[in-house]
This record gives C-alpha cells, sequence and structure tokens, in this order.
C-alpha cells in the first residue's frame, strides 16, 4: 500500500513542477523527494527476496526439529537408564543391601531428571520450529 502512495504522490509533484519553469521546478522536486524520503526505506520490487527467506527459515525450522530429535534421543537412554537403575535398587532391597539400593534409586532419579531437563529442550526446540515455519508461511 505504501508503495502506491509513493507512486501517486511523485506522479502529484512532477505533475505540479512541470507547469513551473525549469530552475524551479527542479529544486521542488528536490524538496519533494525529501519529504516522501522517510516512505523510500520501502524495498522496490528488485529487492524483495522472498523465496530466499522462505527457504532461509524452512532450513532453521528443520534444524530445531534435527535437535529436538536428538535431545530425544538422549532422553530415551536417559530414561533407560533410570529404568536400569529402579530395578537394580528392587533388587538390592530384596538382598538387604540398603545402602547400594539407595545409592541406585539416587542414581535412577538424576537420570530421570536429566530426562525430563532433556524433553523440556526438546519441546522448546519444537517450539522455536513451528514459529519459524509460521514466519516462514506468513513471508511466503
Amino acid at each position: 500500500m505504501r508503495k502506491f502512495f509513493l507512486t501517486t504522490a511523485f506522479v502529484a509533484i512532477i505533475t505540479a513542477t512541470t507547469a513551473t519553469t525549469a530552475p524551479a521546478a527542479n529544486a521542488s522536486f528536490t524538496t519533494a523527494v525529501a519529504i516522501a524520503s522517510p516512505h523510500h526505506h520501502c524495498e522496490p520490487p528488485h529487492r524483495h527476496h522472498g523465496s530466499k527467506e522462505y527457504r532461509h527459515l524452512m532450513r532453521k525450522a528443520e534444524e530445531c526439529r534435527r535437535k529436538a530429535a536428538s535431545y530425544r534421543r538422549e532422553a530415551e537412554e536417559k530414561l533407560y537408564k533410570a529404568e536400569h537403575y529402579r530395578h537394580k535398587a528392587k533388587e538390592y532391597v530384596h538382598w538387604r543391601d540398603y545402602k547400594r539400593a539407595h545409592s541406585a534409586n539416587e542414581k535412577a532419579g538424576k537420570a530421570m531428571h536429566k530426562y525430563h531437563k532433556l524433553m523440556q529442550k526438546a519441546a522448546e526446540q519444537d517450539c522455536k520450529a513451528a514459529h519459524y515455519e509460521r514466519k516462514a508461511n506468513y513471508r511466503h
């Protein structure tokens, strides 16, 4: 919309200046350009890189999805480890080795904590990816 406003403003200025003499017309034209310059930062048609920006944003989204998948794989390992330690702790309790049972329970707790942290990080990356995808589709 702003581009149309700019062109109509220039057309109006040019038609107004052609009626006057040449030197005065030149001066008023430069003044008009100076007045219209705040709108001049609008991108000209040849500067538009919509598709390039779309590809860039989609690449970033894909990168975030890859990171999320990596975090999830790591989290699965931690969950497996936690289950392993929980099982060990139960075995130790069965054998009345309470010190080892406590240690195994602590390790299981730590592994579960890491699991939750990694899942949270994965969710954040997914959220980031969705943001980039929305941005890309809005721009496209």
